[in-house]
């Protein structure tokens, strides 16, 4: 969502499309007042932005009137209220949610320590082979254990 208003610039809005283009970031505009720009604006107040706030994630404030922060952050969505940035790097971070996914493999012998993600169609007979391994050698654990165990009292 981006508030705009008459003081909306045309590079902005190319900016803008672009972002939408490259990231693939879906965009409304929300407005005050009907402002001529590519698509249709809901024309809106600040009272019924914050009513529908619940289908918003992420407002862009690029509008002169005053931010309405604290009743936007009460419900849960994220307000963004800097001017556009006119390098890609800066600007694009802003448009997106950024996640890190990271598996440590420590060389002194935690390999299986950490979350384990599922990646379905990954490696899936891979891992049914695994636990048929591990179960074999559990079932071949006990087997010894009984052995050493009777001949352990044989001796003594």
């Amino acid at each position: 969502m981006v508030r705009i208003d008459d003081s909306f610039r045309d590079d902005e809005l190319t900016l803008i499309d672009f972002i939408h283009a490259t990231a693939g970031v879906a965009v409304q505009y929300s407005t005050a007042t009907p402002v001529e720009v590519f698509g249709d604006p809901t024309v809106e107040s600040i009272e019924q932005l914050i009513a529908r706030a619940d289908s918003i994630g992420r407002v862009r404030w690029l509008s002169s009137e005053a931010a309405p922060t604290v009743e936007l952050l009460e419900c849960g969505v994220t307000i963004d209220r800097r001017a556009i940035a006119q390098r890609g790097d800066v600007e694009m971070p802003r448009w997106l949610l950024e996640q890190s996914v990271a598996i440590t493999h420590h060389r002194y012998g935690n390999v299986n320590a950490g979350p384990k993600p599922h990646c379905p169609g990954l490696g899936e007979g891979q891992l049914v082979l695994q636990s048929q391994v591990f179960l074999s050698t559990v079932t071949d654990l006990g087997h010894h254990r009984g052995v050493l165990g009777r001949r352990h009292r044989r001796q003594q």
